[in-house]
């Protein structure tokens, strides 16, 4: 602990925290995610480990870069890229408050980029199966550069698809998984689909009161698009309905997606600088 000085904590869960610091080695800021080992099960520990093994294993532009790993008899300490301009969610909340919605460019960059790194982490079996907008992170210098963070709940498969309890945020479950059944890469599609609707909506998909009612919203395609969708082409619109097919069977994978003609030329050009909202008088009439 010797090479961190502690700046402040950037948030708190049931086993631990996650704190800003200054790396004395990197000579940068960083992120330290310590999770509290003696307070867990052995199964909860296993997942843990698991998650530095993955973090180790990947190195992607588009994914939060993993730093270094240590432990002592009380906690894992795992040392992570710090992404300078927060979260996803918070970046749609302050465009919320400015303008009436958020450019096509802007969105399609962010969901490009997003679908680069599920692309490559599929392409080595793994599954996220808790992607949502606090879980994607902004940086660079105008905080155009979108990175995947948070792989505690991911998977690497085995199979075509894994058994077990898969548990995410609420309002990004897929069917599947509010059935119970088992995990597969097309779980993250549907997850990226429900971000692309709440970069177009500025609303969390199938929110509810409850989370029974949540669940059956999701289970029985209960979705609402507000007239911010008079905003997007077609193109667009499509896609999404795509990425939200309840069969995930039928969900297109991601290298599908980068090659859509109206995708491809945010991939090759994935970090240009976008205009970050729009500001036409919405048609109250829609």
């Amino acid at each position: 602990m010797d090479s961190y000085n502690i700046v402040g904590v950037l948030g708190r869960g049931a086993f631990g925290v996650v704190e800003l610091v200054r790396d004395f080695n990197l000579k940068k800021l960083a992120v330290m995610k310590t999770i509290h080992i003696k307070s867990m099960s052995t199964k909860n520990v296993k997942e843990a480990i698991k998650e530095i093994q993955i973090l180790q294993m990947l190195n992607h532009p588009n994914i939060i870069r993993y730093y270094n790993s240590f432990q002592n008899k009380q906690s894992f300490h795992i040392i992570m890229e710090y992404a300078i301009h927060g979260t996803l969610e918070n970046f749609v909340n302050k465009c919320s408050q400015t303008s009436n919605y958020i450019a096509q460019n802007c969105v399609l960059n962010i969901f490009s980029q997003l679908t680069m790194a599920v692309d490559y982490i599929h392409k080595m079996k793994i599954i996220h199966s808790d992607i949502n907008p606090m879980n994607i992170l902004l940086t660079g210098s105008q905080g155009t550069i979108v990175k995947l963070g948070d792989f505690g709940s991911s998977r690497i498969l085995t199979n075509d698809k894994i058994i077990g309890e898969n548990w995410c945020t609420p309002c990004y479950m897929s069917p599947e998984q509010c059935c119970g059944k088992p995990l597969r890469l097309k779980t993250d599609i549907w997850q990226i689909g429900c971000v692309l609707y709440y970069l177009i909506t500025s609303k969390h998909p199938f929110y509810a009161e409850s989370l029974a009612d949540t669940i059956s919203s999701i289970v029985e395609g209960v979705l609402s698009f507000s007239e911010k969708i008079t905003f997007y082409d077609n193109d667009v619109i499509m896609l999404l309905h795509e990425l939200l097919n309840r069969d995930p069977t039928v969900r297109p994978n991601a290298s599908a997606i980068l090659s859509n003609p109206f995708i491809l030329p945010y991939v090759l050009n994935s970090n240009c600088h976008w205009p970050k909202s729009g500001r036409k008088v919405l048609n109250k009439n829609y």
